[in-house]
């Protein structure tokens, strides 16, 4: 197995917070996992890959990077940033923090200087023209990085709780609801079409009834526990709102049979 490297220079377009491992999304929370660091706008980075993971429906793309701090003799780092959160690299971009270019100054090379009474220099010892490197001379800066092999046994994705945001909740939460909602209609559709005589009248009131009341039943639904956002625990989530809704139905509609029997037991 090949070890993979990191080619693609990048520069970052806003101050990223970098993941150990790519994070995931838990409702209630946000994105979740083990924060190492936290990088400034225009540093300069190394892209080793890209993946998209699921939220709700819709999914973001991190990617995995490689860098160094301004003191280049430290280790490579690698972890995990949004992939909009950075931009590819002009050329001639250094790693670090990406610089304005520095204006050269330029010098009057026609006369050379004098210089009076100078000493003769001191003889030099003999020296190799060429110097071998030595075999754990360090890469540059500008080497594209290496990725080291996975650590097995390690897949903590704990991080302090932070609020989830406004955004990502109502991309999450918005179908959540829509499917609640959809399951309260459908009972009320079922129940008209059971119905001999229906009335519109008595099963819009119970409709718009359920719908009047659905947010705090969505309230309770969504803070019953922490969800991760996968596709397929998704899908789970939306039936199982549905069902919700279609229950909470049956809760809140009384029929008017069901409402004159207290008074008939009364009467007795």
């Amino acid at each position: 197995m090949h070890a993979q490297t990191c080619e693609q220079k990048a520069v970052l377009s806003a101050s990223a917070e970098v993941y150990k491992e790519a994070p995931r999304y838990v409702t209630g929370l946000g994105w979740q996992g083990q924060r190492t660091d936290r990088l400034p706008a225009g540093h300069v980075v190394w892209i080793c890959q890209s993946r998209a993971i699921d939220f709700g429906f819709s999914s973001k793309e991190w990617s995995q990077i490689g860098y160094r701090h301004p003191r280049s003799n430290e280790p490579w780092q690698f972890g995990w940033i949004l992939a909009s959160q950075w931009r590819p690299a002009e050329r001639g971009t250094s790693s670090g923090t990406a610089d304005k270019p520095v204006r050269q100054a330029v010098y009057n090379t026609a006369e050379p200087p004098k210089v009076m009474n100078e000493p003769p220099a001191p003889p030099q010892p003999d020296e190799p023209a060429t110097k071998a490197a030595a075999p754990d001379a360090p890469d540059t800066p500008d080497t594209p990085p290496t990725l080291p092999p996975p650590k097995p046994g390690n897949s903590s994705t704990d991080s302090p709780p932070e609020t989830a945001n406004l955004g990502e909740q109502a991309v999450l939460y918005g179908p959540l609801f829509i499917a609640m909602l959809l399951g309260m209609l459908a009972k009320a559709l079922f129940d008209m079409l059971d119905d001999s005589k229906p009335s519109w009248r008595s099963h819009l009131r119970h409709g718009a009834m359920a719908i009047v009341v659905s947010p705090i039943v969505f309230l309770g639904f969504i803070t019953a526990g922490q969800f991760n956002s996968s596709s397929q625990t998704f899908l789970v989530l939306a039936l199982f709102a549905f069902q919700n809704g279609f229950f909470w139905q049956t809760v809140l509609k009384r029929s008017p049979a069901d409402a004159l029997a207290p008074a008939a037991d009364q009467a007795r």
